[in-house]
């Protein structure tokens, strides 16, 4: 028996449902306003309104 290093598995790609997000450095909660705020590093096609 192998050691497994990841969760990943050949049929992986079949299970798995991606859509537009964005990626943000250093983020953080405000709980006084209810919202988010950090730096935005990128985003996909339609990840930004």
């Amino acid at each position: 028996m192998t050691l497994q290093t990841t969760g990943y598995t050949a049929n992986s790609s079949k299970r798995y449902l991606l859509d537009a997000g964005a990626i943000y450095m250093n983020l953080q909660y405000n709980e006084a306003t209810d919202d988010f705020a950090g730096e935005l590093l990128g985003a996909t096609s339609g990840g930004m309104s």
